[in-house]
């Protein structure tokens, strides 16, 4: 396994994070051995890293964004889908990144990626002839060994498992386009889904587990601007979040399982009609573990901007430091250049610790967006 330890700086010239570099160790799911499964689940802790995650791409995904996000030296990097309206173009430019990265990727697909193909009406429109080919059979081949739709993907050497959610979702308890997935994805509604996510819960390797989806989990609120609140009026379609992933995150917890951190999409940061900014941080408590769970929205679309004091053009990604603990201990909203230079870094999440009379370390969140 390769390691490689560097430091960055991040936010100020004085501030700087050693960083561990890993590739990811395995991967477990339900229909993997059994050598996998919960009985034989690690009880290491999860080790100081930096998790990068890359919010909806919808085609802005270039040379430069792969230059900027090896900047920033991720331990784990994780895209919630929406690369493109099935856009093969960015999903190859993806796997060929993971491939030959030192640091783990995990991937899911957003409804985007299903644009020409879930519907009957997005197959009529369809810009490929698709009696020849299918650009979802194409990106799933392409994105197989790093996307963790419905299974759980061990990161040895950062000491977490990553488990998808809802692959392909538009978000919300309406089951969509049935029939596509029955045959592309070969789950049959609701309940079936969030069996299968629960079945990749309980086959994790690690006692910390991250999720990974496109929708968030439902239960972040109702209003437009909450996570994944709903900004388009009366119009059909998602969101509020994703039912059967809400019941894996709550399984997940009952069944002793760390989640101190869920990484989702799906609903951009600005509102439609320019009526403002989303939240883009919630967190939880966990009552089983007595920790904490952050819910991160990377969804910051366009996520290319030109910099007012620079020519370079700045790429943005969500850049989540975890402690040793086993925590999230910060959550910045990041812009940085293709040479590396952080234009602007928001903290919207910060842990606050305080010792206690007794000498014990008492942790508070504090959302600061």
């Amino acid at each position: 396994m390769m390691l490689a330890f560097s430091f960055l700086a991040v936010g100020t010239a004085n501030s700087f994070v050693p960083l561990l570099s890993t590739k990811r160790g395995g991967v477990c799911s339900s229909s993997i051995p059994s050598m996998c499964l919960s009985q034989a689940r690690s009880e290491a802790a999860a080790r100081a890293s930096r998790i990068v995650c890359i919010g909806d791409i919808h085609g802005q995904w270039n040379e430069s964004d792969e230059r900027a996000l090896r900047h920033l030296q991720p331990d784990l990097a994780l895209f919630v889908g929406d690369y493109g309206n099935e856009d093969l173009r960015v999903t190859k430019r993806i796997s060929e990144l993971a491939a030959s990265s030192d640091f783990g990727v995990a991937t899911v697909f957003g409804n985007h990626d299903a644009f020409y193909t879930a519907s009957m009406n997005g197959r009529r429109r369809a810009p490929y002839d698709k009696t020849k080919s299918c650009h979802v059979t194409e990106q799933i081949k392409m994105l197989g060994p790093y996307d963790v739709s419905y299974k759980s993907f061990a990161f040895d050497s950062v000491g977490v498992s990553v488990v998808g959610g809802r692959a392909f979702s538009h978000g919300g308890p309406n089951w969509k386009h049935k029939r596509f997935y029955r045959d592309f994805i070969g789950v049959q509604g609701i309940e079936h889904s969030a069996k299968k996510m629960k079945d990749a819960v309980a086959a994790s390797h690690h006692n910390t587990v991250l999720f990974l989806s496109h929708s968030g989990p439902f239960g972040l609120g109702d209003h437009p601007s909450d996570p994944c609140g709903k900004d388009w009026g009366d119009f059909p379609g998602g969101d509020y979040g994703d039912p059967d992933l809400r019941e894996a995150i709550e399984k997940a917890r009952k069944d002793g399982f760390r989640v101190p951190l869920t990484v989702f999409g799906h609903m951009h940061k600005q509102l439609m009609g320019n009526n403002g900014n989303r939240t883009m941080i919630k967190t939880e408590q966990d009552g089983q573990s007595r920790g904490e769970t952050v819910m991160v929205n990377a969804a910051v679309v366009p996520r290319h901007k030109v910099g007012s004091m620079t020519s370079e053009s700045l790429h943005h990604f969500q850049v989540v430091e975890m402690g040793d603990h086993g925590s999230v201990d910060s959550v910045s909203e990041t812009w940085i250049t293709p040479t590396g230079v952080i234009a602007q870094s928001d903290v919207i999440y910060k842990a606050k610790l305080e010792v206690l009379v007794n000498g014990s370390i008492n942790r508070k969140c504090m959302n600061v967006e």
